[in-house]
């Protein structure tokens, strides 16, 4: 299971699907102040079964080089599942 998680992770990923949905529980969602689409990524999250964690911050950049999110990746906000680094609006899917 060690080797097929990151595999599915990376398929996920690439492949535009529900990484939510594979991982488990979302654990943090980084994001600066204010970010209302953030927040509501968010909702729509919990809405599905989710846990949420809002950690604002005012150094967005401190965040993503700490999870080593490549620049050509970046978004508005940063969320962590499962130890992953998740960059944008990913769905769970239904």
């Amino acid at each position: 299971m060690r080797i097929l998680r990151p595999l599915l992770l990376a398929a996920a990923l690439f492949a535009g699907i529900a990484l939510l949905a594979v991982v488990g529980l979302l654990d943090e969602i980084y994001l600066p102040s204010p970010c209302l689409a953030c927040i509501d990524w968010g909702a729509y999250l919990a809405d599905h079964g989710f846990a949420v964690s809002y950690k604002e911050t005012t150094d967005m950049a401190a965040v993503k080089r700490r999870l080593r999110v490549p620049q050509d990746l970046e978004s508005v906000h940063t969320a962590v599942v499962g130890g992953y680094f998740v960059e944008g609006h990913a769905y769970a899917e239904d």
